[in-house]
This record gives C-alpha cells, sequence and structure tokens, in this order.
C-alpha cells in the first residue's frame, strides 16, 4: 500500500523519485525497529499461551486492592484478587488462578502445591 501511494502520489502529483524512495525507506525501518516489540501478537505457536500461566507465580508491582499491577514470565499484567483478602502489598508473590481477557484473577501465594499446577 505504501509502494502504491508513494507511486501514485509521484505520477499524479509531481512527487520527486527521491521522496518516494525516502517514505519508503522510512516506512520499512520503521517495520524493523518495531518488529522486537510486537513479534509476539504475530506468532501463532504461542496462541493460547496465556492460559498456561494459570498455577504459575508472580509478584505484585503494586497493592491489589482488589485490582493493580503484576509480574508474571517477566510480564507486566492487570491482576485482580478472587479471594475476600482486602489486599496483598507490593513485592508479595501471587498465583494465577485464571485468566479473563487480559486480566489475571490471582490470589495469596501460600506453601501448599496446587493439584493442577502447570509443569514447564
Amino acid at each position: 500500500m505504501v509502494l502504491l501511494g508513494t507511486g501514485l502520489a509521484a505520477k499524479w502529483m509531481g512527487l520527486p523519485f527521491w521522496i518516494a524512495m525516502v517514505i519508503i525507506s522510512l516506512w520499512v525501518a520503521k517495520d524493523i525497529v518495531l518488529f522486537p516489540f510486537v513479534w509476539r501478537s504475530y506468532d501463532r505457536a504461542r496462541l493460547g499461551d496465556s492460559f498456561s500461566m494459570i498455577g504459575m507465580c508472580g509478584t505484585v508491582l503494586e497493592r491489589l486492592a482488589p485490582s493493580g499491577y503484576l509480574l508474571v514470565r517477566g510480564e507486566r499484567w492487570r491482576g485482580y484478587l478472587i479471594e475476600d483478602e482486602p489486599f496483598v502489598e507490593k513485592g508479595e508473590t501471587v498465583r494465577v488462578c485464571e485468566v479473563k481477557g487480559l486480566t489475571l484473577l490471582v490470589e495469596r501465594e501460600t506453601n501448599e502445591p496446587l493439584e493442577k499446577e502447570v509443569q514447564h
């Protein structure tokens, strides 16, 4: 689309050829720079991988009262407490119980093993 757009602009509006090439080059450079940040979104092998997070532990980044942010597998997630506990403090460990969209439902981590813990 960028090639077609710049080609039509060059033909109909008298855009110099070198400007069209600069536009195309900048577009390609943008894609190269952004690729490391977005490749996971296009990786078909990882689709549904978020559900493998059930049973994993994470660290609370900001107080969960009852919602906040936590770190699981090196990624920042929105978390929500599912227990009757009023809050979990920053730095404490929680366990993922369920995934709903982009929100992880968590509970305070105990030292008791879960029956259905996912092994990686």
